[in-house]
């Protein structure tokens, strides 16, 4: 009688501790998601910040129409990484 008694005992036990860990679980998926969507309301909300170099440090780079007669290798944009034909308006980076 006593062994089914501790048996007893220990399902209940395992039961509470199961059920236990099933609601701290639940809870810290609800915390974290609660984290996560305050988040992303904060960055959507936030006004963010310009990016690349300022206006008046771009206006000093010169603009100048490409001619394949200068660039003997030809020229690649450094940002697309496309090929600069003749006639278009480039930037020659220092």
């Amino acid at each position: 009688m006593g062994n089914s008694m501790d048996l007893t005992k220990h399902t209940i036990f395992m039961w509470i501790m199961t059920a236990f860990i099933i609601i701290f679980f639940f809870f810290l998926v609800y915390y974290f998601s609660k984290q996560c969507q305050h988040t992303t309301e904060d960055t959507n909300n936030h006004v963010h910040e310009r990016r690349g170099l300022d206006d008046t440090l771009l206006k000093t780079i010169r603009v100048i129409q490409f001619d394949p007669k200068s660039f003997k290798d030809g020229l690649q944009c450094a940002v697309c990484l496309s090929d600069v034909k003749e006639g278009d308006k480039i930037r020659v980076l220092p």
